[in-house]
């Protein structure tokens, strides 16, 4: 993954989330596997899938944003007189907008 602009501060954070969420992924794992079907009665565990699920989610959004961006601006550099749309690369902005909102909401 070549992104324009270098390492930038999300992305080491992206990194340091997708580190996270495999830990507690693990974690909820183990957890299954001892408590069996008590482990389904709690409201909690179930509100801990969703945040996994989210982040996991947000991670995969910015790594195909970073990626989808840096096709798009090689194409804009190779031709800056021809039309570049950047609606995909917009419309993944604002999703990843949506999820992070969502995670930090729960």
């Amino acid at each position: 993954l070549r992104l324009s602009t270098g390492v930038d501060f999300l992305l080491v954070m992206m990194i340091f989330l997708a580190f996270f969420v495999l830990y507690f992924t693990i974690a909820e794992l183990v957890l299954v596997s001892h408590e069996g079907k008590a482990y389904f009665l709690q409201f909690w565990n179930y509100l801990q899938w969703c945040i996994i699920t989210l982040s996991i989610c947000g991670v995969a959004l910015h790594v195909k944003r970073a990626r989808i961006g840096d096709r798009q601006w090689a194409m804009y550099v190779a031709n800056p007189d021809c039309f570049t749309n950047f609606y995909q690369l917009a419309y993944l902005s604002y999703l990843f907008t949506c999820v992070v909102a969502a995670l930090l909401f729960l």
